[in-house]
This record gives C-alpha cells, sequence and structure tokens, in this order.
C-alpha cells in the first residue's frame, strides 16, 4: 500500500528539496530559510501583544500549535466568523482551545486569540495565496522600484544594478526575492521548468527565495556547467 511518503513528486520539487536538505547548512547566514518562521514570527508577535500576561511563555505555545498542524492557514481561514464570533465548536477551535487552556488561558482569551488566528490566516489567504513571503515579495519588488529611482548609478547598466540591490535586499532583509540570473535560468532548462513555476514550487515548499539563489550556485547542475 502506498503511503503519502511514496508519493509521486515532481522533478522541480525533487530537486529544491534535494538542495535545501543538502546545502542549508552552508548558509546559515538567513535567518528565515524557511518560510514557516517568518509566519510563526508573525503569530507570536500578534499574540504576545494581545496577551502581554503570557509572553514568556508564547514561543512554546507557538510552536506547539504550529508542530501539531493548528496554525495551517487553510484550516484557520475556514472557521465559521461573523458578528464578531468565531465557531468555538469546530475542530480546530477545540484543539487549540485544549492547548491555551493548558497554560492558564480563561475562555475569553483563548476565543480571541482564535479569532486574531481566523482573521490573520484569512487575510493571508484572500491576499496572498496563504504565504506571507508573498506580502513581502509585492512590497519588496516596490523597494526595488523606488531604489533604481532614489540611487542615481549611472556608470552601470540598469539590469546590473537591479541585480545588485536585488542582492542587498537579500542579504540585510532576507527578502524572499530572486536575483533571476543566468544561474537561475541555466537550471529552469536543465530541469524542464520556468522561472515562475521554480518559484512557484519555492513557495509550496515555503524555502525562502532568497536563499534559493545561492542554493542553484551551488548545485552540481550549475557546477558542472562551469568546469565545461
Amino acid at each position: 500500500m502506498s503511503s503519502q511518503k511514496d508519493r509521486d513528486i515532481s522533478e522541480v520539487e525533487f530537486q529544491l528539496r534535494k538542495l535545501f536538505h543538502t546545502q542549508l547548512e552552508n548558509y546559515d547566514v538567513y535567518h528565515w530559510p524557511n518560510e514557516d518562521m517568518r509566519y510563526t514570527e508573525l503569530v507570536f508577535s500578534l499574540l504576545s501583544f494581545q496577551n502581554p500576561p503570557f509572553t514568556n511563555v508564547l514561543r512554546e505555545i507557538v510552536s506547539r500549535l504550529y508542530d501539531l498542524g493548528l496554525l495551517d492557514v487553510q484550516s484557520l481561514s475556514t472557521m465559521e466568523f461573523s458578528n464578531d464570533s468565531i465557531d468555538m465548536n469546530n475542530k480546530t477551535s477545540q484543539r487549540i482551545s485544549q492547548i491555551l487552556t493548558e497554560y492558564g488561558f480563561t475562555f475569553e482569551q483563548t476565543k480571541s486569540c482564535i479569532i486574531t488566528l481566523y482573521q490573520l490566516a484569512n487575510s493571508l489567504k484572500n491576499n496572498y495565496d496563504g504565504k506571507v513571503q508573498k506580502y513581502f515579495r509585492k512590497y519588496g519588488q516596490l523597494m526595488l522600484d523606488g531604489l533604481e529611482k532614489d540611487f542615481s548609478i549611472t556608470n552601470m547598466d540598469k539590469d546590473i544594478i537591479r541585480q545588485a540591490l536585488t542582492f542587498w535586499l537579500q542579504n540585510v532583509l532576507n527578502m524572499p526575492i530572486s536575483l533571476m540570473n543566468q544561474d537561475l535560468e541555466t537550471f529552469c532548462n536543465k530541469i524542464g521548468v520556468t522561472s515562475e513555476e521554480l518559484i512557484a514550487e519555492a513557495d509550496k515548499l515555503n524555502i525562502n527565495v532568497a536563499i534559493l539563489d545561492d542554493l542553484i550556485a551551488s548545485s552540481p547542475i550549475i557546477r558542472s556547467e562551469v568546469q565545461r
């Protein structure tokens, strides 16, 4: 009998998983290699300011909720919510309630937290396909457009300037935007996908595309091309 682990994964997913898990230790400069970490930090930030007395245990709580699959955007966003009230009999609500109650949250505090989680998940789902990295990428592209206007550098090609500024934003902000360079194009050609499809798959796997550029540059596929 086949299991989820035995499913036939696509070539692009296989290559990305291979890159990520075999080379990640070489890129500890990146604070957010997995975009789920950025999402859970957002959850922690909201809940800690909503519940100051519990700040000292909220990282542990958020970690438990994540490990149990209770922060899944799709699951949270499908809860019934109307007139500022949430369905507390929903399976996800009940399971979150169990965890929060263990830490001393009252029913009203728990309900308020679940409403926050629902509204956050619903906003991400409706506006950014449930991916917090798409929020950053949207504004990262706007920043790039502004930087090109604000930094007047006339002795460099515009495409090179954009790549340099993209590289800067990757390094200082871990911005999930890609250089879209020759290495990326070569890698995509080798595995038979477009750059858009590769980035979409990286988003699906929650791999920060800022690190993806470095992973690709060091991949056997690119190294073999350089050695030719």
